[in-house]
């Protein structure tokens, strides 16, 4: 009797567990879909700028080129227009006659820009953190910084030239060796041609020198300017700038930089090795190929797919 009323409790509780899911199945909420690119949201909107598009502007207002832009490839464009807080933006109804020859929305749109002028400053783009692409005059986009640590050690490093090495004098070798005399046939150089090296901090200095002479010269606090720091600490150096100056100096770790690469081997023969990124990637399904192999100077095949074998 015992062991019935347990098998009984059992049962009972296993009829709970089931019950309970289908009870609570009208709250549950199941969505399915492909995730966004490894949650970076900047990726997403740059995945999206990279849409081919073929368009001409002619005498057209820069808000409808803008929002032309932002309905063909879905990606979230944040303008920075002139507005009674800011006297410094876009002017919404400026003409812009621009021919987009084949390319993505993101070369659009720095044709663009290159159209664009206000106030004799020069307007560029850069991504938010939230994901929206952001474009205007430079002064407002100077107003979003962050702080970046670079780490400059290979740069840094110096190989030693061993200029004073001692000179083998052959002549006096063979006449030692003929029992002339016990005289070293090396001679001492001496230290007066060492050349002096540079210490590690003059050596970073000159990184930083390269730096802010190729990256916006203008928009340094050293050279005048009032958009971005740079400075060494500890074999790195730490720049405080919008995202426009990072991403020329670093480009963006989430986008790749390099797509394809074409290689020669030994033999004479080419390839060409693509490197997108595969974050991007998904499944659309699998397919059974032949594969071919040389084996003892013999070509075997594996056979066609669906033979049985």
């Amino acid at each position: 009797m015992k062991a019935i009323m347990t098998k009984t409790l059992a049962l009972a509780a296993f009829a709970g567990a089931v019950c309970v899911p289908a009870a609570l199945a009208n709250e549950v909420e199941i969505t399915t879909g492909v995730v966004e690119s490894q949650q970076i949201p900047q990726r997403d909107t740059l995945v999206k700028l990279t849409k081919p598009i073929s368009v001409e502007f002619t005498d057209t207002r820069l808000e409808e080129v803008f929002a032309y832009i932002a309905e063909q490839t879905g990606a979230k464009i944040d303008v920075k227009w002139i507005s009674d807080r800011y006297q410094t933006g876009f002017d919404k109804d400026q003409l812009v006659s621009v021919v987009a020859a084949p390319g993505t929305a993101l070369d659009l749109i720095e044709r663009v820009l290159d159209e664009i002028e206000v106030d004799l400053e020069e307007p560029a783009w850069q991504m938010k953190r939230t994901g929206e692409i952001e474009v205007g005059p430079k002064s407002r986009l100077n107003k979003t910084k962050r702080v970046e640590i670079y780490d400059i050690n290979d740069l840094l490093l110096e190989l030693p030239d061993y200029t004073n090495a001692p000179t083998l004098d052959l002549q006096q070798a063979l006449q030692s060796s003929q029992g002339g005399g016990g005289q070293s046939p090396f001679q001492d150089r001496g230290q007066d041609n060492r050349d002096e090296r540079k210490t590690k901090e003059e050596r970073a200095q000159e990184v930083i020198d390269l730096v802010t002479e190729l990256v916006e010269p203008l928009q340094w606090v050293d050279g005048g300017g009032d958009a971005a720091t740079i400075r060494y600490w500890r074999g790195a150096i730490i720049v405080n700038a919008p995202d426009y100056i990072h991403r020329q100096i670093n480009g963006y770790p989430y986008w790749s930089n390099g797509v394809n690469r074409a290689a020669a081997t030994p033999s004479g023969r080419r390839y060409v090795q693509l490197n997108p990124g595969t974050g991007l990637s998904t499944i659309d399904g699998f397919a059974n190929e032949e594969v071919v192999a040389v084996v003892g100077g013999r070509i075997v095949r594996s056979g066609r797919p669906g033979g049985g074998g």
